[in-house]
């Protein structure tokens, strides 16, 4: 992954919700096409059952739909994320093209869940031995 500006991972993110949304409409519409065909769902469903091909060709469109509308979402969360805090994120390319941010892990906060760990993990032995 390769490190880059605040700057830069918005105008990537901007990058790749133009993408979604130009995917997104290209499958809506396929799926609208082969929806329109039928007067209503229930005539849709039972040419489906008849012609299993042509329902793995709606199925796959609209699981390619659902999978890239939680994409633009979660990316959409992540660049409220940023905004919201520039400071507390390192932000990467992944792949050189998508849009990363990753928060900083400050060391006090670090060292102290490494201390409750620790804590943890004694108390755990504590009770192994004091069980019968």
């Amino acid at each position: 992954m390769q490190e880059i500006t605040f700057q830069e991972y918005l105008e990537k993110s901007g990058q790749m919700l133009e993408k979604y949304r130009f995917n997104l409409f290209k499958l809506t519409t396929v799926r609208d096409e082969i929806e329109k065909k039928f007067f209503n769902p229930e005539e849709m469903v039972t040419y489906f059952y008849a012609n299993k091909s042509e329902f793995y060709t709606w199925q796959t469109t609209q699981d390619s739909i659902v999978t890239l509308d939680d994409a633009y979402s979660e990316l959409v969360g992540s660049m409220l994320d940023a905004l919201g805090d520039k400071e507390a994120y390192k932000y990467y390319l992944k792949d050189q093209r998508i849009p990363t941010l990753v928060m900083i892990e400050d060391e006090e906060e670090t060292k102290e869940d490494q201390e409750n760990t620790d804590e943890d993990e004694d108390i755990d032995s504590l009770l192994e031995e004091l069980k019968f």
